[in-house]
């Protein structure tokens, strides 16, 4: 294979790589929606710092190599990652809002239903403010919660 044809074929794998991964944002985006705990294990300042990366690979693409196609490629990875920053801030000041989005914190399940079980019909009336949410009530002590990342608890009566 001649340094032409190589070069080539590193080009269009980079482009190939680089469009594609714009599709692998949406699935990482989808995550941040649907998580009901202001999606705590997103990095904030690695994304942020993932965009300013994008952002400055796509001057240099465009002012050192003059290519217009990769800067506009790096550059929508950029908003994919600010996309994605931005989506989690918003969602943990919904949490720190009160949850505005509906979802039971995992500290107000009833015993016996599970992490990030919504409360019973009955039990939305009681979910009136920011304390009632963050109540934990007394369970038996042969009840077992579980914690976010699948511990057992076992709660003594009060």
């Amino acid at each position: 294979m001649s340094a032409e044809a190589l070069q080539h074929a590193i080009v269009v794998a980079y482009a190939v790589i680089s469009a594609l991964r714009l599709v692998f944002y949406v699935p990482q985006i989808a995550a941040v929606v649907k998580d009901a705990h202001g999606a705590q294990a997103i990095s904030l300042p690695t994304w942020y710092f993932w965009c300013l990366s994008h952002v400055f690979t796509g001057l240099y693409a465009l002012t050192i190599s003059s290519d217009l196609l990769m800067a506009g490629i790096t550059w929508a990875n950029a908003i994919g990652c600010l996309s994605i920053a931005t989506l989690t801030q918003l969602r943990r000041r919904q949490g720190r809002r009160g949850n505005a989005t509906g979802a039971v914190p995992s500290n107000s399940v009833k015993a016996g239903r599970g992490a990030g079980a919504r409360p019973a019909a009955a039990d939305v009336g009681k979910l009136v403010n920011r304390r009632a949410a963050l109540r934990v009530r007394a369970a038996p002590a042969h009840v077992h919660r579980r914690r976010p990342y699948g511990a057992m608890q076992v709660v003594e009566s009060v």
